[in-house]
């Protein structure tokens, strides 16, 4: 298994290894629900297609499991699992994007920024401004 984000797991191999893939994808989900408030954590297929693509329709994975977060501490413990178990994981705002760049893994976890949409400094002498990952001119 990879432990590089996005990249998506063989389906191949031994059963060991695919029920070391659903044991990951059980813990990290386990530790998600403990976190986050429960309309945070999709496991229902149905739901989870609602995130099998972004504005790139043609190219659809559905993930194994999808997780919005509502605070950076939700977000940083999500992402921690997911390392701690060696489980793929990809970042994903609105989907809105044409590209394919929040294409989910089938055996990983979709981690939606949607709802971090926090203004934390705004800087007038510079023209900064520090948002959260959830944010967008489009908002």
């Amino acid at each position: 298994m990879s432990g590089t984000h996005g990249t998506n797991i063989s389906a191949g191999g031994d059963t060991g290894e695919e029920g070391d893939r659903v044991a990951a994808l059980l813990a990290v989900t386990r530790t998600a629900r403990e976190l986050l408030p429960q309309t945070g954590v999709i496991t229902d297929h149905a739901q989870l297609r609602t995130y099998e693509c972004d504005g790139l329709a043609h190219y659809k994975v559905t993930p194994g499991l999808v997780v919005i977060p509502e605070t950076s501490e939700q977000l940083a413990a999500v992402i921690r699992a997911c390392a701690d178990h060696r489980l793929p994981y990809v970042a994903r705002g609105s989907g809105t994007g044409l590209s394919g760049g929040a294409l989910p893994c089938a055996d990983g976890v979709l981690v939606v920024t949607s709802r971090l949409r926090a203004i934390r400094e705004v800087r007038r002498a510079d023209q900064r401004a520090v948002v959260e990952p959830g944010w967008s001119t489009w908002t």
